[in-house]
């Protein structure tokens, strides 16, 4: 296969992309919290689950 290997790549989610995953946790959340923008963010990143941020955003309160 021809082409460069890229190793890394900066990616930022959008205030939109944000906004949508926070609604998304509110909408799965038990008691209709919502997650903050560093969650969300990590949950764009492919880093947590909206499950999982909503378990470290109860756990953190």
């Amino acid at each position: 296969m021809e082409g460069d290997a890229v190793e890394t790549r900066d990616i930022q989610p959008t205030p939109g992309e944000l906004q949508r995953i926070k609604e998304q946790s509110r909408e799965q959340s038990e008691t209709n919290r919502a997650i903050d923008a560093d969650l969300a963010r990590q949950v764009a990143l492919g880093e947590l689950t909206i499950r999982e941020a909503l378990d470290e955003h109860r756990d953190s309160t």
